[in-house]
């Protein structure tokens, strides 16, 4: 697997300022959220606060470029998991900020990255 800290890198350099959210000066702090299946695909991806339509596009864009994952696991069984991830965009490069939550059940294992980067 990949580990966090690629998995962190990865979105960094991935992640392209849309020429329209930059035109418009926009900049803040938003949560990627999505889930990871049981069978390790990601869906659902959401950034709250929405900011503008252009870094929501961009923000589904790279996480669906992360590929398959490694499901969270309940005694051993795979569970849909869900994944929080920060950002802190500023005019130029995006900043992540590492927090990251799991919503899923006490005594589970976290999903993790399937591949390399």
């Amino acid at each position: 697997s990949g580990g966090e800290k690629q998995f962190f890198r990865f979105l960094q350099t991935n992640f392209m300022y849309p020429k329209e959210a930059r035109d418009k000066g926009i900049s803040g702090k938003l949560s990627i959220r999505f889930n990871v299946n049981r069978d390790g695909t990601v869906s659902d991806i959401k950034s709250t606060p929405t900011l503008d339509l252009s870094i929501d596009r961009e923000v589904t864009r790279v996480i669906k470029r992360t590929g398959k994952w490694i499901p969270g696991k309940i005694r051993g069984e795979p569970v849909n998991s869900q994944r929080e991830v920060g950002f802190a965009l500023n005019i130029g490069p995006a900043t992540i900020i590492r927090q990251e939550t799991q919503q899923i059940p006490n005594g589970s294992q976290s999903p993790r990255l399937r591949k390399s980067f």
